[in-house]
C-alpha cells in the first residue's frame, strides 16, 4: 500500500503544505475572520486594504513553517488551541500518561462529545508531552467547501465517507480499514471516536461496527480477529468536559425527538455546534488515558464493551455530574461532592428551559455517574 491508493481520503502531506496554505490564507472567510477579531470596528471602506495587510501578515507568519507537524506545533498549538484553552477553560488536565508508549503507534479511541475539540485537545496534550499527534478521522458530512476540506486535511485528518449506497459504502469501508492499518504500520497514530455521532444523551457507548470496520481489510488475509486487535494497539481515552457548550442544543434535539418523533437538522447546524463548542465556556476539561487493549477477543462486541469499561471507569466526574444525578434521582447521595452555591449556579444554566428539556439536560450530565455506578455493580 502507498499514499496514491488513498488520494481522496488521506491528509495532506508535507510536500503539499505550501500550496494548500497559500490557498487557505487567500480565502475571503479567513481574511474576514481575522479582520473581525483584530479590527472589529474598522470602516467598511478600508476592508480591502485591511485584507491585504492580513494576507501579508499571514504569509510572513507562515513563511518559516515547512512541515505539517511544525504547523501543528507552532501555529495550531501556540495560537488557536492556546486561545481556546485560555479563554474557554479553567484547565485542561490529563491522567494515565504512563500508558502511552513512545516507540509504537497507537489507535486512540475516545468517547465523542464535541465535533472538533475531542481530537484537538488530545493533540494538544500529546504535543505538550513531546509526542507526535495522531491522524484524525473526520466525516465527509462536514466538508462544506474547499476551504473546510483544506483546513481539515492540513490538520492531519483523513476523510470518512458516509451515507453512500450499500455497495459503495462497503468498498469505502474496506479502503478506510486499509488506510488506518497502513498508517499504523508506518508508525503514525490514529484517533477515532467510539461512535459515528456525538453521545448527545451523555451515554458513552462504543459502536461495534467501528471495530468491525477496522478488521474488514484483514478478514480474508489469514489474521485472526484476536491477533488483529492485539496488533493495532487500541487505547481507550475518556474525554470529560465540566460544562458542555452545546448542552442546550443537544437537549432541544432530544426533546423534539421525544415529543414529535422527528428532528430535522437546520442548515449549517453542525457548523453552529463547532463554533459554539470552540468558543463557549467549558470550565474544566480532563483526558484519562487507559492501558492498551491486550488479551483474547471473542468478537467486536467484546472489544467495544472493554473500551466502554475503560471510559466509564476513568471518566472524570465533576460536581455538575453529581448535582444532576442527585436532582434526577431526588437523592442526596453525592451531596458531599458539591456546594449549595455550585448547585444554584449550575441549575440557573437551564432556567430558560421547559420541564421536559430541563430533565433531558440533567440526564445528560447525570449519565456518566450512572455508568460509573453500573460498572461498580458488575465487579
Amino acid at each position: 500500500m502507498q499514499d496514491s491508493d488513498f488520494e481522496d481520503i488521506r491528509p495532506y502531506r508535507d510536500h503539499e503544505f505550501k500550496r494548500v496554505i497559500k490557498r487557505i490564507i487567500s480565502h475571503k472567510w479567513i481574511l474576514r475572520g481575522v479582520r473581525k477579531y483584530a479590527c472589529p470596528r474598522c470602516p467598511v471602506i478600508i476592508y480591502p486594504f485591511i485584507h491585504m495587510i492580513i494576507r501579508l501578515w499571514l504569509k510572513c507568519k507562515l513563511a518559516p513553517i515547512k512541515t505539517i507537524d511544525d504547523f501543528h506545533t507552532e501555529i495550531i498549538r501556540k495560537t488557536v488551541l492556546q486561545w481556546v484553552e485560555d479563554k474557554t477553560t479553567s484547565s485542561v488536565t490529563w491522567s494515565g500518561e504512563e500508558h502511552i508508549t513512545r516507540d509504537k503507534s497507537i489507535l486512540y479511541i475516545t468517547n465523542h462529545r464535541d465535533i472538533v475539540l475531542d481530537s484537538s485537545f488530545l493533540c494538544m496534550i500529546l504535543m505538550d508531552l513531546k509526542l507526535k499527534t495522531p491522524e484524525i478521522a473526520f466525516g465527509d458530512n462536514l466538508l462544506m467547501n474547499q476551504l473546510t476540506s483544506d483546513l481539515i486535511r492540513i490538520n492531519k485528518s483523513f476523510i470518512v465517507k458516509r451515507n453512500l449506497p450499500l455497495r459503495e459504502q462497503i468498498v469505502e469501508s474496506i479502503k478506510l480499514s486499509r488506510y488506518i492499518l497502513y498508517t499504523l504500520r508506518n508508525g503514525h497514530s490514529i484517533w477515532l471516536a467510539q461512535r459515528e455521532g456525538r453521545a448527545k444523551n451523555g451515554d458513552d457507548r462504543s459502536n461495534p461496527s467501528i471495530i468491525k470496520m477496522l478488521y474488514l481489510s484483514q478478514r480474508k488475509r489469514g489474521m485472526s480477529f484476536s491477533d488483529f486487535i492485539n496488533t493495532i494497539n487500541i487505547m481507550p481515552v475518556a474525554v470529560s468536559y465540566q460544562l458542555d457548550p452545546c448542552d442546550s442544543m443537544k437537549a432541544r434535539e432530544l426533546w423534539k425527538l421525544k415529543t414529535e418523533g422527528v428532528y430535522k437538522k437546520k442548515s449549517k447546524e453542525d457548523l453552529m455546534s463547532i463554533v459554539r463548542g470552540i468558543r463557549d465556556w467549558k470550565d474544566g476539561v480532563h483526558y484519562a488515558f487507559n492501558p492498551i487493549l491486550k488479551g483474547e477477543w471473542k468478537d467486536a462486541q467484546h472489544v467495544a464493551e472493554t473500551i466502554d469499561r475503560g471510559i466509564h471507569g476513568s471518566y472524570h466526574l465533576w460536581p455538575e455530574n453529581y448535582i444532576a444525578f442527585d436532582e434526577i434521582h431526588a437523592s442526596s447521595e453525592y451531596r458531599k461532592e458539591y456546594t449549595a452555591e455550585k448547585k444554584s449556579r449550575f441549575l440557573k444554566r437551564f432556567a430558560h428551559m421547559n420541564s421536559g428539556m430541563l430533565k433531558i439536560s440533567l440526564e445528560i450530565y447525570a449519565k456518566p455517574v450512572e455508568n460509573r455506578e453500573a460498572l461498580r455493580k458488575q465487579k
